[in-house]
């Protein structure tokens, strides 16, 4: 039984039974624990066929790129099965953001830069110099044009990994690669693809063959062509699908500037004869307001289209597992005593269901509401062994003043309304108070028995409390309501019409 402060965060999570933080990864990217507490949605298994091109439409923080990390495991595992699913993410429009006008060409050639890389990475463990001589050229061409992700220690490592290649062999295509790589200092730098020289003498020492680099250079290729001949390259290679699976393009643009995002994409959603070329299956997954603004281009005969939203019990469930998922098994072995949020708390009550109210359906608000609860517990070096209720209650005000910041990006009238008092418990008893007639003490009693039996969601405050609150004239005040109104964040009779956006209001403390 523990009874000193523990003196940092990583000591009291042991304490507890934690082998890594549950909370420190929000994204899906950074979570190597992923696949262990993933909630599959009912349509996973339909977008998961390679013979539809699919859009997945989800808000922000919901789980789209979870999804994508789900699918790409699933792809990289088939690789070792009859299946052969050859897994692309296109995550990166760093480039394309730049440009004035983006063009499927763009697009294509984003999606080689990730695709020939991966193929050359599993064609180089299956034997290359299996390639018919028709298509090792074209693939030497490929790799020349579309290797800049691959550099000399990579290929050293990939030369390790050939089974069908002696000590010797081995050591001679080294010597080789090193060869090479003295004399490019030589050469004018800029001209240079970096590690495509090395690729190109590297792939004509596996295949025994020359290559007529200048007469390939000079060949034009249309953007379908290109992808047509990538996907004849890869049959060789045995792959019957290539997924090439579209995410993020929302995080390289303005925040909430949804146009852009859209008008990036457009030339690849358009182009039709491309997301049915076999045997590509294209899936999207895309913020839910980009669906207006695509749908004009997106054709629902011929794709397959879904949206999603969460349920309070799968946020628990995935929740609960999440922990459990962190926990060391050997020091706490039974399951539900690992996924008990209560268990580190003081007051036992369900503090969870509560805060999957405030996460308004997203698992990454969820997420990190819990984040912040455990930052506050554990923010000085003497951190005590379960976490209080006031520490909870201050992490559920950080976390509020954090959501209304961010809304205030897209509406920035949320970031005034943010500056009203709307304290629980001394507004709502001014109000029973002044239009009720009730007293102090008996208001701040209904207030208690309001807020244990969860009777208020979205309170209500009057253009009297809207003046007292921001100490503004009358007519003034009038004006802002009207303002807010049509800003659809309140409603003519002053109640908050956004429900989530109320929660925060309500439990962030102080006005500034």
């Amino acid at each position: 039984m523990q009874t000193q402060p523990f003196s940092d965060t990583m000591t009291w999570l042991e304490f507890h039974g934690f082998k890594a933080h549950p909370f420190e990864h929000l994204t899906a990217d950074a979570d190597h624990e992923l696949s262990n507490y993933f909630e599959s949605f009912p349509f996973l298994r339909e977008i998961e066929k390679p013979t539809r091109c699919s859009f997945l439409f989800m808000r922000r923080g919901t789980g789209k790129s979870a999804n994508r990390i789900i699918l790409t495991e699933q792809c990289e595992k088939s690789l070792k099965t009859s299946e052969q699913k050859l897994a692309v993410p296109y995550t990166d429009f760093s480039r394309l953001i730049k440009k004035d006008k983006v063009t499927l060409a763009d697009h294509v050639e984003e999606i080689l830069r990730e695709a020939v890389p991966r193929l050359y990475d599993l064609c180089i463990q299956r034997g290359i110099e299996k390639l018919p001589e028709e298509f090792a050229k074209d693939f030497v061409w490929f790799i020349r044009r579309y290797s800049d992700k691959l550099d000399p220690r990579s290929i050293t490592m990939q030369l390790d990994k050939i089974e069908n290649l002696s000590d010797e062999q081995k050591k001679n295509a080294f010597a080789k690669i090193m060869e090479i790589f003295k004399g490019q200092v030589q050469k004018p730098l800029e001209n240079l693809i970096p590690g495509a020289s090395v690729l190109f003498d590297l792939a004509s020492v596996f295949m025994n063959i020359k290559t007529d680099q200048e007469k390939l250079s000079q060949i034009e290729h249309s953007p379908l062509d290109l992808m047509s001949r990538f996907a004849e390259i890869s049959k060789k290679f045995n792959i019957k699908y290539i997924y090439i699976l579209i995410d993020r393009v929302d995080e390289y643009a303005k925040i909430f500037d949804y146009e852009k995002a859209a008008e990036i994409l457009k030339p690849l959603t358009e182009t039709i004869p491309l997301l049915e070329m076999p045997p590509y299956a294209f899936k999207f997954f895309l913020p839910i307001k980009l669906r207006d603004k695509l749908s004009a281009h997106l054709r629902s005969d011929r794709f397959d289209m879904y949206d999603y939203e969460w349920q309070p019990d799968e946020l628990k469930k995935m929740f609960e597992k999440r922990l459990s998922a962190h926990c060391d098994k050997t020091k706490i072995g039974d399951e539900a005593a690992r996924s008990d949020f209560k268990r580190l708390f003081s007051d036992k009550k369900d503090f969870v269901s509560e805060m999957i109210r405030f996460a308004d359906k997203s698992p990454r608000n969820l997420l990190k509401l819990a984040k912040i609860i455990f930052d506050e517990h554990t923010r000085s070096n003497q951190i005590d062994e379960l976490i209080s209720k006031d520490t909870y209650e201050r992490g559920l005000s950080v976390f509020a003043k954090e959501q209304i910041e961010w809304e205030s990006h897209e509406k920035p009238s949320v970031k005034e309304l943010g500056e009203l008092d709307l304290d629980k418990h001394r507004f709502l008893e001014h109000l029973l108070e002044r239009d009720f007639n009730i007293n102090d003490i008996s208001a701040h009693q209904t207030v208690e028995k309001w807020q244990k039996n969860d009777r208020f969601a979205a309170p209500h405050f009057s253009l009297t409390d809207v003046i007292r609150s921001l100490n503004i004239p009358k007519s003034e005040a009038r004006e802002k309501a009207r303002q807010w109104e049509d800003a659809e964040l309140i409603t003519a009779h002053y109640k908050i019409e956004d429900e989530s956006l109320a929660r925060f209001l309500f439990a962030k403390k102080g006005t500034k």
